[in-house]
């Protein structure tokens, strides 16, 4: 009996995403040697903490918390902090410089917002006999990972005539996380603006005015509390192991972190660009005829010249 009832095929991947949850279960005895269904159950607004396994203290979500129980939580998932950059970064594997609201408990802000309350989401992997019961992975993983992932289970091979940004985890569904890349880094972007970068437990944001440019009309709505319209006049870095609220900046005490972060924000502005740049290998959401020379922005925000800069210690 599985937490859904006998109703699925021998080997299924059901993979359940609530943007904010991800689940992704098979079943324990394949009765033969075959390739692998996946499922994907996909919605909107469904906060960090809007599940009981991941702290909600209203929600009664029984069958999600069996599936917990009996499989892993990722505990530093990322989403899109918009609902159609998700759905395309699950279908495709790229990062598309551009949700979900509900509760983000511990988490600060909400959707629509770069801080961890509007990106990072609750996910259960689900494979009796597959993946280890009981256990939590904090390595970070996204929704680009989701192509790549599948593709090797299933025996496939993703496109190799454009850059896929996800990367294959499925050694984190067998509880390997020895083998997770430590160096791995998250960009953190809200349309085309670029507005933090994480590695490890840091997290950097990224200097921005309180109303960011290439960020509306998002950068102001119901789901962002005033005291989190604010902009940051220097890098502000955080502890997220320690500071899970991000509300405590400790640059000063630590230079070469901010130094490396940095560094690599202005690798990714080369890669993928920026508010006021077209990245080498930038995707757009909407089909465009001719590559544009920088981001479309909107006809009442002004373009600035301001740049990262990346200090040399």
């Amino acid at each position: 009996m599985t937490p859904f009832g006998n109703r699925l095929p021998s080997k299924t991947l059901v993979l359940c995403w609530f943007f904010g949850l991800l689940l992704l279960g098979a079943a324990a005895k394949p009765v033969r040697a075959s390739k692998p269904n996946f499922v994907i159950i996909f919605t909107d607004d469904q906060g960090y903490q809007d599940v009981g396994c991941f702290g909600s203290p209203d929600i009664r979500t029984p069958r999600l918390d069996a599936m917990a129980e009996q499989g892993m939580r990722f505990s530093s998932f990322y989403a899109q902090p918009i609902c159609g950059p998700s759905r395309a970064a699950l279908m495709t594997g790229c990062h598309l410089p551009s949700d979900h609201g509900g509760s983000a408990g511990p988490l600060r802000s909400g959707k629509v917002s770069t801080f961890e309350g509007g990106v990072r989401v609750p996910v259960i992997l689900w494979a009796p006999g597959r993946a280890p019961a009981g256990t939590v992975c904090d390595t970070i993983a996204t929704t680009m990972d989701v192509l790549p992932t599948f593709a090797a289970l299933a025996g496939a091979k993703v496109p190799t005539d454009r850059v896929i940004d996800g990367k294959d985890i499925q050694h984190l569904f067998h509880g390997d996380f020895h083998l997770a890349d430590p160096n791995r880094t998250y960009f953190y972007y809200l349309r085309v603006h670029l507005q933090a970068v994480r590695q490890g437990k840091w997290k950097l944001h990224l200097p921005r005015d309180a109303e960011p440019v290439g960020a509306a009309p998002f950068s102001r709505n119901n789901h962002i509390a005033p005291a989190d319209r604010i902009g940051f006049d220097a890098p502000f870095l955080v502890d997220l192991d320690n500071d899970l609220g991000e509300t405590t900046d400790v640059a000063a005490d630590h230079p070469e972190i901010v130094s490396n972060l940095l560094a690599l924000a202005e690798s990714i502005r080369e890669d993928l660009g920026d508010y006021d740049q077209v990245g080498e290998n930038m995707r757009f959401f909407d089909a465009i005829d001719n590559r544009p020379t920088v981001p479309p922005l909107p006809t009442s925000r002004k373009r600035t010249t301001s740049r990262i800069s990346v200090s040399k210690q």
